[in-house]
């Protein structure tokens, strides 16, 4: 085909090097599109000056382009870093409904099921019916959510969500707990409340983003207290994290790549 531009999906991680280091042979410019979470403590988008060498540096896309510029500014990458925006974010979140339920959605990180699984079963209890509450396994243990969450699993009034379009879920959410998750940050531009969950990793994904994260089920209830149901949850999100008019925005840059290579 012999491409001028190709995007390659987690083209940062090295494993991936040899390939992007064939397409940039043959003459193409690689561009990565983030996928999900970015930050200082993601090994996959912090490199050292090393990687400036060219043996190195063909292993690496040309370009990332980012969800805004929060995730831009909080990684060393080596090639050129462009916020553009998500537009399946900006599309979803301008058509939520702007009063929601009183539903909580606690999303999974993967990590340690069985506190999870007794943190949402606790929850539960502590909130009784005052509050709905679903579990949203990580898309890579969905097929096996039973197995790795039994308790909440077969705990009536817990529900599992299966959307397979989390913003439709957000759309109908109050409230979003979870640890370290890309989720927690969309959920803003839902307009959902959220309260993050202490973890081994916590401090070095959300840190503070989010305000104090809970370690008990009690801190959590008393969190909600201050939460009234069918309330007002206008959905505005933070144009540093995601970039506005990301349709124009990535029109404009495609204008402007094309542009430079037919310049060369």
């Amino acid at each position: 085909m012999r491409p001028s531009l190709v995007f390659y999906d987690n083209g940062s991680y090295t494993y991936n090097g040899e390939s992007l280091g064939l397409m940039k042979d043959a003459g193409a410019y690689v561009v990565e599109p983030q996928h999900g979470w970015i930050g200082p403590s993601h090994a996959a988008y912090n490199f050292g000056r090393v990687f400036e060498d060219p043996s190195l540096r063909r292993a690496l896309p040309d370009e990332l382009l980012t969800f805004g510029e929060y995730w831009s500014e909080s990684i060393r990458h080596p090639g050129r870093v462009t916020a553009i925006g998500k537009p399946h974010l900006e599309r979803q979140a301008a058509s939520a409904e702007t009063t929601r339920p009183k539903q909580i959605l606690v999303v999974s990180s993967r990590t340690d099921p069985a506190r999870t699984d007794a943190f949402v079963v606790d929850l539960h209890h502590a909130v009784g019916a005052d509050w709905a509450i679903a579990f949203r396994p990580h898309p890579g243990e969905r097929a096996e959510s039973a197995r790795r969450y039994p308790r909440l699993s077969s705990t009536p009034g817990i529900t599992i969500d299966t959307e397979p379009d989390v913003y439709e879920s957000l759309k109908r959410t109050a409230v979003v707990i979870g640890e370290a998750s890309t989720v927690l940050f969309e959920a803003r531009a839902f307009g959902c409340e959220v309260i993050p969950r202490e973890s081994a990793f916590a401090e070095t994904v959300i840190g503070d983003a989010f305000g104090p994260r809970v370690t008990e089920v009690e801190e959590t209830a008393t969190r909600l207290q201050t939460l009234v149901g069918g309330q007002e949850m206008a959905a505005v999100s933070d144009p540093r994290i995601w970039a506005p008019d990301a349709v124009g925005t990535y029109t404009r840059w495609l204008v402007e790549r094309h542009h430079e290579r037919v310049v060369e």
